[in-house]
């Protein structure tokens, strides 16, 4: 039976693992990941999940922005929620004249500040 630390230290280089994984496919990381390794990578998982996961939705429509919303929100809880913010702003700085992407946004922005 393994005693706390050496199940501590297994537990550690697993997450390691994951995380050079991630790091070679970020394709495969999503929210659900990106909250297991936060706490040991924060700085890596904030670049990987912006990059990779915020900006790399291909579609312009509604939907695709409710989705990003959904994202920055689900990466809120177990992340900064200061820099989810600032994420929204930089996208609605970033796209002035997409309407649809900026009152899903707002939508998101209003839930972040009333938590």
């Amino acid at each position: 039976m393994l005693n706390y630390c050496q199940a501590e230290c297994c537990f550690a280089k697993k997450k390691l693992k994951l995380m050079d994984l991630i790091e070679q496919k970020p394709k495969h990381l999503n929210a659900e990941i990106a909250e297991t390794l936060y706490q040991q990578y924060p700085e890596r998982i904030n670049d990987l999940y912006y990059h990779d996961v915020i900006l790399n939705e291909r579609s312009v429509s509604r939907p695709a922005y409710r989705r990003i919303a959904k994202k920055i929100l689900a990466y809120a809880k177990f992340g900064d929620p200061v820099i989810a913010k600032a994420w929204i702003k930089k996208l609605q700085q970033a796209y002035p004249r997409r309407w649809a992407m900026i009152s899903e946004l707002d939508t998101a922005l209003a839930k972040l500040s009333s938590d």
